[in-house]
């Protein structure tokens, strides 16, 4: 069996990369000797199994010039939309001239959009709506993974959404906030999780040994990790993470803590250390701080989260390694789009006491004080609940791909 992969995980993102690896290794197991093709856009991309696995990198970027913030870019991009989906049928078919392109696409058996939030009107949408339209034109069933859906716009980007969503033979989402978004397909919809929870990497001592050193301080050190990104503002907010991060610090009278600023994104697109150096600006000089600066591997990274006492995050996948890592967590989110990821994931931990919105800080140190005051109880709680979550997911991803999906998926 071929099995064709399609996501947003050759962008750089830890987070998605974790998807996909988590998602090949659970597909290894159903499909045992399956060979993947995993596809990208980007010709550099490449990818490393820390597992046997039998792929390849199939690179196809069919909207090449819609990519990009030039003036052309920006005019091709907005005829294409005004244009679909006349524009969507006239590149489809210029892109199956291609010999390579053509056997690729009828050289498979099922095609899954991994997990992710890709799906909206952010990001690579037409290219998504254009690669479905491909590989159901050969009449292979199509399977969207461990999604969070919109919010959608504009018209044509709806359009191109619900194109998506009638292909698909089944559509498992990651929260609840995106039923509103598929409501109208009924059964076809199901409800699961991130898949990257069930990531567990492994690592050799070497990777091991570049982690632990950030952790040599001897007994008794508390470990809080931070993670922060820049998007829509949200820098206006380090001043208030910093004046609550000082006064739990403060809380533990004399107990010695130690902050570390976990990078998750550090590529050409987004760098997350350049948030770690702005968080540093609204910190006390006297504050034991250290920003992770060295590029990680995803395996790495998780490692590092997992080793932490408390951790606090924007980012998605941060929040994810430390909740499915057992660490107590307390997440933050800002705009429709980030509530349906995050506190959607809160709420699949039974964690929604933990998240907060940006613009309501105001009870974020007691909310690490308490937090951390709990953390025994709530790490044995978060490993239960994701143990509970995993057996669950895996029968209902079997069934999805075996075509027979439980009568009542877990909500």
């Amino acid at each position: 069996m071929k099995i064709l992969l399609v996501g947003g995980y050759s962008g750089g993102n830890p987070g998605d990369e974790a998807i996909l690896k988590a998602t090949v290794s659970r597909l290894d197991r159903l499909f045992p000797h399956a060979e993947f093709l995993v596809w990208a856009d980007d010709p550099a991309f490449s990818i490393q199994f820390d597992r046997g696995v039998r792929h390849q990198v199939f690179c196809w970027n069919p909207l090449a010039w819609l990519k990009g913030k030039s003036f052309s870019a920006r005019l091709l991009t907005k005829l294409y939309i005004d244009f679909f989906p006349f524009s969507k049928r006239l590149a489809l078919a210029l892109s199956l001239r291609n010999k390579r392109v053509r056997e690729a696409l009828a050289g498979f058996d099922k095609a899954i959009l991994v997990g992710g939030g890709y799906l909206n009107s952010d990001y690579n949408l037409p290219e998504m709506n254009l690669i479905a339209s491909a590989a159901v034109a050969n009449g292979k069933p199509l399977y969207l993974l461990g999604q969070t859906l919109g919010p959608f716009r504009k018209p044509h980007h709806a359009q191109m959404a619900r194109e998506i969503f009638e292909a698909a033979d089944k559509i498992v989402l990651r929260e609840t906030h995106s039923t509103q978004e598929v409501a109208s397909f009924g059964a076809k919809v199901l409800h699961g999780i991130d898949d990257a929870v069930a990531f567990e990497p492994r690592l050799a001592a070497s990777e091991r040994g570049a982690v632990d050193r950030y952790f040599s301080e001897g007994e008794g050190v508390v470990h809080l990790g931070v993670n922060l990104r820049d998007w829509d503002g949200s820098r206006n907010y380090y001043a208030r993470i910093a004046e609550a991060i000082e006064i739990f610090v403060t809380s533990l009278e004399g107990g010695r803590v130690r902050v570390l600023f976990v990078p998750m994104e550090t590529s050409g697109h987004c760098d997350d250390r350049d948030e770690g150096r702005e968080l540093a600006r609204h910190l006390s000089p006297a504050l034991d701080y250290e920003v992770v600066t060295e590029k990680l591997s995803v395996e790495q990274t998780y490692y590092l989260i997992s080793r932490l006492d408390l951790f606090a995050g924007m980012r998605l996948h941060s929040l994810v390694f430390a909740l499915s890592a057992g660490v107590p967590t307390v997440g933050f989110y800002q705009n429709e789009y980030y509530l349906r990821k995050i506190h959607g994931l809160f709420q699949k931990f039974g964690f929604e006491d933990r998240v907060l919105p940006l613009d309501e800080l105001a009870d974020l140190a007691s909310l690490l004080a308490r937090t951390f005051a709990e953390r025994e109880d709530l790490r044995r709680s978060l490993i239960s609940r994701k143990k509970e979550m995993l057996e669950t997911h895996q029968a209902l991803i079997e069934g999805v791909l075996n075509g027979a999906a439980p009568e009542k998926a877990p909500r």
